[in-house]
């Protein structure tokens, strides 16, 4: 019983971890957007643009820092 609860949580924060992923880089895009136009930095950018590129970054981030880990839990298990 313990295994279907523990398998049902880790369900719901793999969930929640991807919504909150999603809110910040739409809201990473919005402020984006706000400021381009705010103080016309570009012309002709659309939201779509940069939520294209945002994600792109995010991508490269999560990657990289999924790699970190990996890589810090190899060298801590060397640690006499």
């Amino acid at each position: 019983m313990s295994i279907i609860r523990q398998t049902l949580n880790s369900k719901k924060s793999l969930v929640i971890i991807l919504l909150l992923l999603i809110f910040a880089i739409t809201f990473e895009t919005f402020q984006q957007l706000y400021y381009l136009k705010r103080f016309n930095l570009a012309e002709d950018v659309s939201f779509f643009h940069i939520l294209k590129l945002q994600s792109y970054r995010w991508i490269v981030w999560m990657i990289l820092g999924l790699l970190l880990v990996i890589y810090a839990k190899r060298e801590a298990s060397k640690i006499p």
